[in-house]
């Protein structure tokens, strides 16, 4: 994935009608991560004052330990106000640490194991914790505790520290922090706190951010401009699809096709003509997510497009071009979808004879 933490905001799905679906539970997956998860019942039993000491501990793996078990901890009791101070000093740590630590304090269940982790950074499992004391742990003193205690550490001299930051206040979904993620965005220097304020206000989702997306899709850094596409698309405005559209010009792959989906993702019918014309991007993925945005907006500009692309040489956008042009409905795709019968692919003739008995 990209930086977002615990998963990704920004991946793309290629398969008809689920691109943003797949995105929202990407969300909910890294959101997830904050919350508290299912432990043993020794796990439960040990004293979470004993946990806020090892916060304070010179291993970098006891440190992020316990940075989960407070996370996963059912009851801080009284000493969660002295839980939130500890792990806040902790937001500018950078240090790396062994996953497995922290796995008696996640149920993974279908998500993966082992296997699948990354090195752990200190920093971003106490702001983790802090998101998940926030929604489950707090009262209205320590809620406001945690919201300035964020809001300050944006302005930190650590980047790590305001990159730790902005994720946390994405993950509570606390909409005051906007003007201050818009700044970040425009003028950070540290490039992954620049990302996690994107995935933040996308995350957030008021339309107010729609600011600082659209100059996020003109950072240096691809990171950044991928981020802010895939939360052009989770605010949803009108306001940012010419940003978008010219964003299509990216030399990053990655970039296109985030803001192919987002385009999708919106649905402005007046950007269909537009976005129609990357159908000959040279990247397969490019193309295959320009044709279900174009699928998803619905708009009958995109058909002359799209009857091109079932030609493509990729069967996976034909299979792609094939639903589009059954979600917009035209009938002026009846012939060539009707030639697709004979198509060497099985999954392009579905597609193709499912679409066909929509616009007949």
């Amino acid at each position: 994935m990209l930086t977002n933490f615990g998963g990704s905001g920004t991946t793309v799905s290629r398969h008809a009608g689920s691109a943003f679906v797949a995105a929202v539970l990407t969300l909910v997956l890294v959101v997830l991560f904050a919350l508290p998860q299912t432990v043993t019942a020794q796990q439960r039993d040990a004293s979470p004052a004993a946990f806020v000491d090892g916060l304070a501990s010179g291993d970098a793996n006891t440190r992020a330990a316990s940075a989960c078990a407070l996370a996963a901890h059912e009851s801080l009791g009284s000493i969660r106000d002295r839980a939130v101070l500890a792990l806040s000093r902790l937001l500018d740590d950078n240090d790396a640490a062994d996953p497995s630590v922290c796995e008696p304090y996640r149920n993974w269940g279908r998500w993966g194991g082992r296997e699948n982790l990354k090195p752990l950074q200190v920093g971003r499992e106490a702001a983790r914790a802090l998101a998940a004391i926030y929604r489950s742990h707090s009262t209205g003193d320590t809620d406001a505790r945690i919201e300035s205690t964020l809001l300050e550490a944006l302005a930190d001299n650590s980047g790590t520290a305001r990159e730790n930051a902005a994720w946390a206040l994405g993950a509570i979904d606390h909409s005051p922090a906007v003007p201050q993620l818009i700044a970040l965005i425009k003028r950070d220097t540290h490039a992954p706190a620049r990302t996690q304020a994107a995935w933040a206000l996308g995350a957030i989702g008021d339309d107010r951010g729609v600011e600082g997306v659209v100059a996020g899709l003109g950072d240096d850094v691809a990171s950044v401009r991928t981020q802010a596409a895939w939360a052009s698309g989770a605010i949803g405005s009108e306001r940012s699809a010419d940003a978008l559209l010219a964003t299509m010009g990216d030399a990053d792959a990655g970039v296109r096709e985030q803001a192919a989906w987002a385009l999708g993702a919106i649905g402005a019918d007046a950007s269909a003509g537009r976005l129609a014309r990357y159908l000959d991007d040279p990247n397969p993925g490019v193309r295959e997510q320009v044709a279900w945005a174009l699928g998803a907006i619905g708009h009958s500009d995109a058909v002359d497009g799209l009857l091109v692309a079932l030609r493509d040489d990729n069967p996976s956008i034909r299979t792609q071009a094939a639903w589009a042009l059954g979600a917009i409905g035209d009938r002026r795709a009846e012939d060539a979808l009707m030639e697709l019968h004979d198509d060497p692919v099985k999954k392009v003739r579905k597609q193709a004879a499912w679409a066909l008995s929509v616009v007949i």
